[in-house]
């Protein structure tokens, strides 16, 4: 009886045994699904957070490239086709994630490898593109850059030594002061203005008069032109000057050359800006400026018109037909007020629209010999009438 009862127990406690056994297997198997479901979720948010940190470092990588290649289109459309393509194949890639790493597999890193082996593809497409369109481009600004130097130093961006030589010695004497010294030195004194004959240099003492302003003046009596042979008159021109530089020199080249009348030409170059932009005003502030000069010395003036011009050769597009048109009105009108002599070039010189009639002009503003032949007696018809005028009277 004994005996039944203790192997009555014993099969108890092996059955007992065997539940706990069978217990803890069946814990260890649900353990071991739970982390294995675990580790899917695990790699499936690293694949995702991989993912994430391969688009942005995929674009991150696009945009250095973009802020370095500056607009070139070519990257762009690469960078683009990156893009649109790394979506597409990072969609693919999460799926098969999603789809092996919960078996625990290892695909995940294959596929995320392929991934980054196409945008790195791609990204070297779009970045070989760029540089052929650079290279494009660099050879069209080489090409511009040859045809640049084939044609003028000011068409190309450069001054050349001759024109930094003038600039130079226009800000060391802006009036031109020096241009006649040495010929002012030259001519004799005026003294009695009743005295008659030649006193050297071919310049009579009666009826002495300087023709005084810009190129239209100077180059009277060249390139087979006649300036007054036989007569006292000065030619005190220099090309491109304005008023306001004519203003400096009056003194040295007007007054203190002692002539009866001064015939004053000039304002195309006022119209042109040569010496920076002038309004109409500061022109007729320096007429007069000349006026009241020669008023104060007993010098007859005679102011001439401006000759017309449609256009300006060397500064071209400025319209100045009507702003000489406008000049002269107020410079006859000064004129007739003040009781000075207007010499009336334009008239004879213009055409329908403003400008110098082409038989008489050689390129639009100065001069042929025809012009000064037309010029010529409207000069002399104003000297006279200005030798009468008592200012000139005064110095005979």
């Amino acid at each position: 009886m004994a005996e039944a009862e203790e192997e009555a127990e014993g099969q108890s406690g092996r059955a007992k045994q065997r539940c706990k056994a069978e217990g803890q297997n069946r814990r260890a198997k649900q353990k071991g699904k739970e982390g294995g479901q675990s580790r899917g979720a695990k790699q499936e948010g690293k694949a995702e957070v991989q993912s994430r940190g391969a688009k942005q470092k995929g674009e991150a990588e696009g945009q250095s490239r973009k802020d370095e290649a500056g607009t070139g289109e070519v990257h762009g459309a690469g960078k683009a086709a990156a893009k649109a393509e790394g979506a597409a194949v990072r969609g693919r890639a999460r799926r098969r994630i999603k789809r092996d790493g919960v078996r625990g597999g290892l695909g995940w890193r294959s596929c995320v490898g392929g991934v980054w082996m196409r945008i790195a593809g791609l990204l070297v497409m779009g970045v070989m593109g760029w540089g052929v369109a650079m290279l494009g481009q660099g050879t069209g600004l080489k090409q511009a850059g040859a045809g640049a130097a084939g044609g003028s130093a000011a068409a190309a961006g450069t001054v050349s030594v001759s024109e930094v030589e003038g600039m130079q010695r226009k800000l060391a004497d802006w009036g031109q002061l020096g241009y006649y010294r040495a010929t002012n030195a030259a001519v004799p004194a005026a003294g009695p203005f009743k005295q008659t004959g030649s006193l050297g240099a071919g310049i009579p003492v009666e009826g002495r008069v300087v023709f005084f302003g810009a190129s239209m003046t100077e180059n009277w009596g060249k390139g087979g032109s006649v300036f007054f042979p036989g007569k006292g008159y000065i030619n005190r021109g220099i090309g491109g000057q304005t008023t306001a530089q004519m203003v400096v020199r009056f003194r040295q080249d007007v007054i203190e050359l002692h002539p009866q009348v001064v015939v004053i030409l000039g304002g195309t170059n006022d119209v042109a800006g040569n010496t920076g932009p002038m309004t109409p005003e500061m022109t007729e502030g320096n007429w007069t400026s000349m006026a009241e000069l020669a008023r104060a010395n007993g010098i007859a003036a005679v102011f001439a018109s401006i000759t017309p011009a449609s256009d300006i050769p060397w500064r071209r597009g400025l319209q100045p037909a009507e702003k000489i048109r406008a000049l002269n009105a107020w410079l006859k009108a000064y004129c007739a007020s003040h009781g000075l002599v207007y010499l009336d070039y334009y008239s004879a010189l213009a055409d329908k629209d403003g400008g110098m009639k082409a038989e008489l002009t050689v390129d639009g503003v100065h001069a042929t010999v025809k012009g000064y032949t037309v010029m010529a007696p409207l000069a002399q018809a104003a000297v006279d009438e200005a030798l009468a005028a008592p200012a000139a009277q005064g110095k005979r």
